[in-house]
């Protein structure tokens, strides 16, 4: 045995390594950490014995990008910038961004997002950070309950079905700061673009009105083949899902609005003597 093997057999005994499965595409993860493995548990995978799956693993250049860019989003947000972060959040934040370039090719893209699913269909609501996506996700549980299944509350995968002509929302362990949701699939039903307000009100809007607001909530990648992809999937996505834009407030009229319109669900009486200012226009 050479010196070099040595050094990758000792390497390798170091690194643990297993499959997940993310919007249907299998990979293998390598890292040096039980805790990674720990937050891929919900989207383990094993593949079958010969089957030939792409490895994922953060190298410490990935490791000292990643700390790079989260830092300058922090100055860009106007936040504290820790001295230290760590280490496991740092090979996590690399995986993403490897895993979601890997899963262009198979027409699944990353949103910036909150999705839930209702009755069998996925909405997203997507805006700026800080706008109030969770929370309007959340007056959705409240009103609605168990009815509501949260699939990713910060970053889903939308995954076209090429020979269904459907597109999927698909969970991913990446939820967000609370947490919320679960390894499944869903036929998306519409996005919802979110802005706050006083008062709520509602439209569907066109395609060129949409792709300047949905467009910078899609991951974009730097390469230009892999943008050729992202732009031609969100043409697809604006000619074949309603898109609408809302003003809302953080009251509980802002679901209902929102999931009547959404849904085609006719708000019934009781909604209508609860909620005030609802409006929906063409």
């Amino acid at each position: 045995m050479t010196s070099f093997e040595k050094g990758m057999k000792e390497y390798l005994m170091d690194r643990i390594e297993f499959g997940v499965r993310m919007a249907g595409i299998p990979f293998r993860v390598r890292t040096e950490s039980e805790k990674t493995r720990a937050f891929f548990n919900d989207f383990l995978y094993v593949p079958a014995l010969g089957e030939t799956v792409p490895v994922l693993e953060a190298s410490e250049e990935d490791l000292a990008r990643a700390e790079k860019q989260y830092k300058n989003t922090l100055r860009q947000k106007g936040e504290a910038v820790p001295d230290r972060i760590g280490r496991i959040f740092l090979e996590l934040t690399a995986v993403h961004e490897k895993m979601t370039l890997a899963l262009l090719p198979h027409n699944v893209f990353l949103v910036h997002g909150s999705a839930l699913c209702m009755d069998g269909r996925a909405y997203v609501f997507t805006a700026p950070s800080g706008t109030g996506k969770s929370t309007h996700a959340r007056l959705w549980r409240e009103v609605y309950g168990n009815r509501v299944r949260m699939i990713n509350d910060d970053k889903p995968y939308i995954r076209y079905d090429a020979a269904e002509r459907t597109f999927l929302v698909c969970g991913s362990p990446w939820r967000g700061k609370h947490g919320l949701g679960s390894n499944m699939e869903a036929p998306l039903g519409g996005i919802c673009i979110l802005h706050r307000a006083g008062e709520n009100s509602m439209k569907r809007i066109p395609a060129e009105e949409a792709l300047p607001e949905l467009l910078p909530q899609i991951y974009r990648p730097s390469g230009r083949e892999d943008m050729v992809r992202t732009l031609a999937f969100t043409g697809s996505l604006l000619d074949q899902i309603p898109v609408y834009t809302m003003r809302c407030n953080m009251e509980l009229s802002a679901a209902r609005l929102s999931c009547s319109v959404l849904t085609g669900r006719e708000l019934s009486r009781q909604d209508l003597q609860s909620s005030d200012a609802l409006c929906f226009t063409e």
